[in-house]
């Protein structure tokens, strides 16, 4: 069995002995990037940042539950940075908040721009750029807009099955492009 080296340990170790060095050192390594996949789920720059830091806190709070064998640890603490955002859009209150904010859409500081250079800072927009443009699109609606599998296959007229299989051999190719060590 190959056990891969994850340059988390020392973040990962320190959260568990609950050190607020670990968490200081995840917010200054990830939080730009964390930050830029949940605002271009959720385009509000105060429902961002509340989200970012709920995620911080979240992982503080569960580190236990994550498992090396099961993913990585920016995989893991992306999935709950997406879930959040996707919670917040799917809340009886942002819908309400959301649609009075239709009517000032100068309220948002933050750019489609700004969201490029924080997933291009660790890289992930140039490996999925690798893949196949069919799986590219799924996984660039679901992780970066925020659609689930039924709205994916509304939207691009293709069966709800086929939506799935194509989200998860693109995260079948995503793990063979992406790094190891990362």
């Amino acid at each position: 069995m190959t056990t891969t080296i994850d340059p988390n340990n020392d973040i990962i170790q320190l959260i568990t002995q609950r050190k607020e060095e670990g968490i200081n050192l995840l917010y200054d390594r990830y939080a730009a990037s964390i930050y830029g996949l949940v605002f271009r789920i959720v385009k509000q720059e105060e429902e961002a940042q509340t989200i970012l830091q709920d995620t911080f806190l979240k992982v503080w709070e569960r580190i236990d539950q994550y498992r090396s064998e099961k993913g990585r640890f920016i995989t893991w603490i992306f999935n709950i940075a997406r879930n959040a955002s996707l919670d917040m859009l799917r809340s009886k209150s942002y819908r309400n908040h959301r649609a009075i904010d239709v009517l000032d859409e100068n309220t948002t500081q933050f750019s489609a721009s700004s969201y490029d250079i924080y997933v291009d800072g660790i890289g992930i927009k140039e490996m999925i750029r690798q893949i196949d443009p069919k799986y590219r699109t799924i996984i660039d609606l679901i992780y970066f807009n925020g659609y689930t599998h039924a709205e994916i296959a509304k939207e691009k007229n293709i069966p709800l099955g086929t939506v799935k299989s194509r989200a998860k051999k693109a995260l079948q190719l995503m793990r063979k492009i992406i790094p190891a060590d990362e």
